[in-house]
Formats: structure tokens, sequence, C-alpha cells
């Protein structure tokens, strides 16, 4: 644990070093001694790396997705489930079988306004709340809960 703190550290001083994120250095202190608490406290190795905040709530964010133009919310870290990659292979074996193969790549154009401008969602980011009420879980077809 004592290298784990000693290399945050060095990690945030160096991120210090940056002129907009001078104030990093008045936090190292403490920064370092909430690791030492989360690990001193944890009694597990996914106990330290819990999602949950002070109030026992799970976290999340929110992404736009491009493709379908919408707000999505994700937990920041869960527990991972690779049951989706028997799914994945039945569908490649498809594709595969179809004689039609998998799609090409299309190239982008010179004159493509991503190339310039980047991603701007042309859809305003709701509140987190709102997502959550309206978020439908994969695979299970009901409301995610609170």
């Amino acid at each position: 644990m004592w290298h784990g703190s000693k290399n945050l550290g060095k990690k945030i001083v160096q991120a210090s070093q940056k002129k907009s994120c001078k104030s990093l250095v008045t936090w190292t202190k403490d920064i370092c001694n909430h690791f030492w608490f989360c690990a001193k406290t944890a009694s597990t190795f996914n106990d330290f790396f819990d999602i949950r905040n002070a109030d026992g709530e799970v976290e999340y964010k929110r992404l736009f997705n491009k493709k379908s133009r919408q707000w999505r919310l994700y937990a920041l870290r869960v527990e991972k489930d690779y049951a989706y990659i028997e799914l994945q292979r039945a569908i490649l074996q498809c594709r595969i079988s179809s004689g039609k193969g998998m799609p090409k790549k299309m190239p982008q154009r010179h004159d493509d306004p991503l190339l310039a401008y980047g991603l701007l969602p042309a859809v305003p980011r709701p509140p987190k709340e709102e997502l959550l009420q309206t978020q439908v879980s994969r695979g299970i077809g009901k409301e995610v809960q609170k």
C-alpha cells in the first residue's frame, strides 16, 4: 500500500505541473490520506474499488451516443458479465455464413464537418435523474432503479 500511495502522490505532483492544475499540489497530502483510509477500511479488493458514494448510491456518468443521437447513462464501475460473448459469436457466424460477409468501412470525405469540429451533440444534456427514469436496461426490460 505504501508504494501505491507514493506513486499516487508522484502522479498528482506531476499533473500539478500543468498551469491549469497548479491547485492540485495543495490537495496531494489529503488525497494520499484518503487513499490510505480506503485501503484500511476495505475488507476485499472489490470493496476498495466500490462505485458507491458516501450516501451509498451508485454513481452514473452521462455519455452522448452519436449513432442514436441520445444521451445514455452508465454506471461508473460494475462487475463484468461476459454472457454477451455467445450472442456475438452467433451473430458473427451468421454474417460469415450468409455470403455477404462483414460490412466495409467507408472512407471519410475531406469536407466532413466531423473532421473540423468533432462530435457536437444535437440534443442538450438532460439531468441524470431524468435519464435514470427513462433508461431501460438491455436484456432485462425494466427501468433502472435508483
